[in-house]
């Protein structure tokens, strides 16, 4: 697999193998190993579903279903237990929201909810996260789009707003397609928490006369934030 994410942690990985060569199956055991850290415990469930994934028909799919169920019963540990968080934990986060499957997407928006109340969510990593994972490795970006719009529907605009405006540079700048979704999300957000201010790479966009939706959506969002 190329991209950022790529490489494996092994040093991290050695510490959850028993001692016949196996894995634990279940990465709720990782948080018992690691109590401390969840984010340690999250280094190590990203490097599986990254491993774990392939590219069928130009969407990527996780080859194991059981294991994501193992990583859905992770995300509820990460919202209810203690221990350090930090940039691992929003990769999984991440990874979880570009899922194909949508209760995995569910599940990210109900930790990232949780998390975010508790002032534990780093939304810069999550944030850059996502924007590597969509560039890269060419997840959809109406994926990332549903996931936002779920933390919305729970009534967390201002974690959809924090998000958008750290994503949306990265999605400009790299032309991800269906970035104009993201300017919708980005503008409703901004509208629900009364944000000003400026968006990196959102001018360059909106200044265009076009007619397409992404042109429309970014000049919605400029005026929204100068307003």
């Amino acid at each position: 697999m190329s991209g950022p994410f790529a490489l494996q942690p092994e040093d991290i990985r050695q510490s959850v193998r028993l001692p016949a060569g196996g894995h634990y199956s279940d990465p709720r055991i990782w948080l018992a190993i690691a109590p401390w850290s969840r984010d340690y415990c999250a280094a190590v469930a990203a490097t599986e579903i990254a491993v774990g994934s392939r590219h069928i028909s130009g969407s990527h799919r996780f080859q194991h279903g059981d294991d994501c169920r193992d990583f859905r019963r992770l995300l509820v540990e990460f919202a209810d237990g203690g221990g350090r968080t930090g940039a691992a934990t929003a990769l999984l986060l991440a990874r979880m929201a570009v899922s194909h499957d949508g209760i995995d997407r569910l599940m990210a928006a109900d930790t990232m909810v949780a998390m975010f109340r508790r002032g534990e969510l780093d939304v810069a990593s999550l944030a850059k996260a996502l924007g590597l994972i969509v560039e890269f490795e060419h997840f959809p970006v109406r994926r990332v789009a549903e996931t936002l719009s779920a933390v919305a529907s729970a009534g967390e605009w201002e974690c959809v707003w924090q998000t958008c405006r750290m994503l949306v540079p990265e999605l400009l700048r790299s032309v991800a397609p269906d970035t104009a979704l993201m300017l919708a999300i980005a503008a409703d957000a901004a509208a629900a928490t009364g944000a000003r201010g400026e968006v990196v790479e959102l001018a360059t966009v909106a200044d265009r006369r076009g007619s397409q939706r992404l042109d429309v959506e970014a000049r919605r969002l400029r005026d929204i934030l100068t307003s």
